[in-house]
Protein backbone atom coordinates (compact mmCIF):
# COMPACT_ATOMS: atom_id res chain seq x y z
CA UNK A 1 0.00 0.00 0.00
CA UNK A 2 1.32 3.22 -0.76
CA UNK A 3 0.96 5.90 1.89
CA UNK A 4 1.46 9.73 1.30
CA UNK A 5 3.41 11.25 4.31
CA UNK A 6 4.08 14.85 5.15
CA UNK A 7 7.05 15.54 6.90
CA UNK A 8 6.74 17.47 10.19
CA UNK A 9 10.35 18.94 10.14
CA UNK A 10 10.63 19.77 6.44
CA UNK A 11 6.94 19.79 5.36
CA UNK A 12 7.99 17.57 2.34
CA UNK A 13 5.26 15.40 1.20
CA UNK A 14 6.49 11.45 0.29
CA UNK A 15 4.80 8.73 -1.08
CA UNK A 16 6.04 5.37 0.85
CA UNK A 17 5.44 2.32 -0.35
CA UNK A 18 4.54 -0.21 2.87
CA UNK A 19 4.08 -4.05 2.73
CA UNK A 20 0.93 -3.77 5.55
CA UNK A 21 -0.16 -7.29 4.09
CA UNK A 22 3.26 -8.81 5.94
CA UNK A 23 3.25 -6.70 8.69
CA UNK A 24 3.16 -7.94 12.36
CA UNK A 25 1.35 -5.08 13.93
CA UNK A 26 -0.14 -1.41 13.08
CA UNK A 27 0.14 0.56 16.36
CA UNK A 28 0.46 3.85 17.84
CA UNK A 29 3.16 5.50 20.15
CA UNK A 30 2.39 9.39 21.75
CA UNK A 31 2.17 11.03 18.19
CA UNK A 32 3.07 8.13 15.97
CA UNK A 33 1.98 5.23 13.61
CA UNK A 34 3.97 2.59 13.11
CA UNK A 35 3.59 0.09 11.41
CA UNK A 36 6.17 -3.13 12.61
CA UNK A 37 7.34 -6.06 10.52
CA UNK A 38 8.23 -9.30 11.58
CA UNK A 39 11.91 -9.67 12.61
CA UNK A 40 12.70 -11.94 9.90
CA UNK A 41 11.12 -9.73 7.52
CA UNK A 42 13.27 -8.22 4.59
CA UNK A 43 10.64 -4.95 5.07
CA UNK A 44 11.66 -2.40 8.00
CA UNK A 45 9.11 -0.85 9.94
CA UNK A 46 7.90 2.07 9.26
CA UNK A 47 7.25 5.06 11.72
CA UNK A 48 5.03 8.52 10.94
CA UNK A 49 5.66 11.12 13.16
CA UNK A 50 2.45 12.92 13.57
CA UNK A 51 1.42 16.78 15.15
CA UNK A 52 -0.83 15.00 18.07
CA UNK A 53 -1.73 11.66 19.42
CA UNK A 54 -5.23 12.36 18.28
CA UNK A 55 -3.83 12.55 14.74
CA UNK A 56 -2.21 9.35 15.41
CA UNK A 57 -5.55 7.73 16.25
CA UNK A 58 -7.35 9.57 13.33
CA UNK A 59 -4.46 7.43 11.17
CA UNK A 60 -4.69 4.38 12.49
CA UNK A 61 -8.42 4.17 11.92
CA UNK A 62 -7.97 5.63 8.75
CA UNK A 63 -6.16 2.96 7.59
CA UNK A 64 -8.40 0.36 8.87
CA UNK A 65 -11.07 1.87 6.76
CA UNK A 66 -9.31 2.10 4.20
CA UNK A 67 -7.94 -2.15 4.34
CA UNK A 68 -11.78 -2.48 5.19
CA UNK A 69 -12.92 -0.89 2.01
CA UNK A 70 -10.39 -2.99 0.00
CA UNK A 71 -10.38 -6.35 1.59
CA UNK A 72 -12.00 -9.35 0.62
CA UNK A 73 -15.09 -9.56 2.87
CA UNK A 74 -14.97 -11.18 6.19
CA UNK A 75 -11.13 -10.52 5.70
CA UNK A 76 -11.22 -7.30 8.89
CA UNK A 77 -12.36 -7.57 11.92
CA UNK A 78 -13.19 -4.40 14.37
CA UNK A 79 -12.91 -5.74 17.84
CA UNK A 80 -13.30 -1.73 19.14
CA UNK A 81 -17.08 -1.73 19.77
CA UNK A 82 -18.01 -4.95 21.28
CA UNK A 83 -21.51 -3.61 22.37
CA UNK A 84 -22.72 -3.10 18.77
CA UNK A 85 -24.31 -6.26 17.19
CA UNK A 86 -22.67 -7.74 14.40
CA UNK A 87 -24.77 -8.25 11.49
CA UNK A 88 -23.18 -10.60 8.78
CA UNK A 89 -25.19 -11.00 5.37
CA UNK A 90 -26.29 -14.41 4.23
CA UNK A 91 -26.92 -15.55 0.72
CA UNK A 92 -30.27 -16.00 0.42
CA UNK A 93 -30.28 -17.43 -3.05
CA UNK A 94 -32.60 -21.05 -3.14
CA UNK A 95 -32.00 -23.73 -5.71
CA UNK A 96 -34.91 -25.73 -6.98
CA UNK A 97 -34.51 -29.83 -6.99
CA UNK A 98 -35.36 -31.96 -9.80
CA UNK A 99 -38.20 -33.13 -7.99
CA UNK A 100 -39.47 -29.73 -6.81
CA UNK A 101 -38.95 -28.42 -10.82
CA UNK A 102 -41.30 -31.11 -12.37
CA UNK A 103 -44.43 -29.49 -9.63
CA UNK A 104 -44.23 -26.81 -11.97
Amino acid sequence: MYIKYKSLSDQKVSIINVNLSNCKTITTDDSKLIINMPNDSKDKTVTLALSSNEDAIKSLERLFETLHAKSPIGNLLDLTNLDEELIIKKDTTTTITEEEDETW
